[in-house]
C-alpha cells in the first residue's frame, strides 16, 4: 500500500505580541485615567453641591430661630447710647421665660436675646451665652469673607431691617436725625431678616440670599408712630 501523505508538523505559537501587550496597556491606562478623571469630576461636584445644601440649610435654620424669636419678642430694645446705625446688623429684645431669677431668665421674667452679625457670623446671644448659628468654615487657605457659611451684606444691605405699621422702613443710616434708638423700640411693627451667605467658597459674585419678614406680636404703638 501507498504510504498516507501527512503534513510536516509546525509548533503553533499562542499568545500576544509585544506589540499587542503594549497596546492593551496603552488602553487600559487610557481608560483608567479617564475613569479617574470623571470620578473626581463627580466628587468635586457632589462636594459642592453639598457645600451649597449645608450653606443653605444653615441659613435657613438661623432665620426660623431668629424669626421665632422675634414673634415672641417685647419691643426692640432701646440700646441707646448706641447708634442707630447699630440696629443695621444687631437686633436687641428680650422674651418671656417661665422661672424668673433662673439662669438667664431675670427676675422681672424675661430673658435678653440678641442677634448680631460679627467677623461674618451671625450669632445669637441669650444671657452669657453666644452661638454661632451661620459663619464661614475652618478653611484657613481662603480669605475669611470668601469661606464657605461667611455672612457677606455690603454695607447697602442691612441684616436687619425696621419696618413700622404701614410698612415703612426706618432709615437706620445714622443720616435721618428724625429715626433715633427710641423711635425703632416704640414704633417697629416687622423686622425684616436679610442673609447673604456664602455657599461655594471663592464664589463672592453669587451667595445665596434669603429674606424673611416677622411681624412682632408685642407691638409697642405709641403716639407718633
Amino acid at each position: 500500500m501507498t504510504a498516507p501523505i501527512t503534513r510536516s508538523g509546525r509548533r503553533e505559537e499562542n499568545g500576544f505580541t509585544v506589540i499587542e501587550v503594549m497596546a492593551v496597556v496603552l488602553l487600559m491606562s487610557i481608560f483608567s485615567l479617564a475613569m479617574q478623571t470623571s470620578v473626581s469630576a463627580f466628587i468635586r461636584t457632589s462636594k459642592v453641591t453639598q457645600d451649597k445644601t449645608t450653606a443653605v440649610g444653615d441659613v435657613r435654620v438661623a432665620e426660623e430661630a431668629i424669626a421665632r424669636d422675634l414673634r415672641a419678642a417685647n419691643p426692640i430694645d432701646d440700646v441707646a447710647p448706641e447708634s442707630v446705625s447699630t440696629y443695621r446688623n444687631k437686633v436687641k429684645f428680650s422674651v418671656y421665660c417661665s422661672s424668673p431669677g433662673t439662669g438667664d431668665c431675670g427676675a422681672d421674667g424675661l430673658r435678653p436675646v440678641t442677634y448680631q452679625v460679627v467677623n461674618n457670623r451671625m450669632e445669637q446671644v441669650v444671657g452669657s451665652t453666644t452661638r454661632v448659628l451661620v459663619g464661614p468654615d475652618n478653611q484657613t487657605d481662603v480669605p475669611v469673607a470668601e469661606r464657605l457659611g461667611a455672612v457677606v451684606n455690603a454695607s447697602t444691605e442691612p441684616v436687619f431691617t425696621y419696618l413700622d405699621k404701614s410698612g415703612q422702613a426706618f432709615d437706620t443710616t445714622g443720616g435721618n436725625t428724625g429715626v433715633t434708638t427710641r423711635t425703632i423700640h416704640d414704633c417697629t411693627k416687622s423686622v425684616q431678616i436679610h442673609l447673604k451667605v456664602i455657599s461655594e467658597p471663592r464664589k463672592t459674585t453669587t451667595p445665596y440670599n434669603l429674606i424673611t419678614t416677622v411681624e412682632i406680636r408685642n407691638f409697642n404703638e405709641v403716639n407718633g408712630c
